[in-house]
């Protein structure tokens, strides 16, 4: 069974706040329940995976998940400890670490991805300290990709990760041609 170890991974760090706002009704009821403990926390994790095939450029992936980041003040929320208010973070610097699994068989492949994809269902967020959102980019081959993200509910939805992906693509087309995407104004948090 081939390990899979980060190629590199930079700590998370918050720095200065942006914004408060109240927590939605909806957002208090999943506060609420992930004080049960991780395992009620982990049951709001959704976990993507996005099949890449073909060259990818590692560099302009990470630019554009930190842009993407940036821009959407939802990903850049945590909660304060009283489950009363979300707190915006001005920025929050997220890497995208890769795990190596070109060289393992394509069984051996296909059963760490299936592990690896549990255990970030599987691992909590710390919704006071953030980030809510975590990204892996997995090398299956030189030209085979999978981009697995990770975002707890409280923040992410349905609708949020239509979003999110979309503005994921366009920003790195754009990097990859040496161009800064032209993306519409992002929709306001909390409004």
């Amino acid at each position: 069974v081939t390990e899979l170890m980060p190629v590199d991974f930079d700590p998370f760090a918050t720095s200065a706040l942006e914004g408060v706002l109240r927590l939605t009704e909806p957002q208090s009821e999943i506060w609420i329940a992930v004080q049960m403990g991780d395992a009620a926390s982990c049951a709001y994790n959704q976990c993507f995976s996005l099949t890449l095939r073909g060259t990818l450029s590692e560099e302009s992936m990470r630019t554009a998940l930190r842009q993407v980041v940036g821009r959407h003040e939802a990903l850049r929320v945590t909660i304060d400890a009283s489950g009363e208010q979300q707190n915006i973070a001005v920025s929050f610097p997220i890497d995208l670490p890769v795990f190596e699994l070109s060289q393992a068989s394509p069984e051996d492949r296909s059963a760490e991805i299936e592990r690896f994809l549990h255990a970030e269902a599987m691992t909590p967020f710390d919704l006071t300290v953030g980030p809510l959102v975590r990204a892996t980019l997995v090398r299956e081959s030189p030209d085979l990709h999978r981009l697995i993200v990770t975002a707890h509910h409280i923040v992410f939805d349905g609708w949020s990760s239509a979003v999110f992906f979309d503005d994921l693509a366009r920003v790195y087309s754009a990097d990859r041609h040496g161009l800064k995407a032209q993306l519409p104004p992002a929709a306001a948090y909390g409004e």
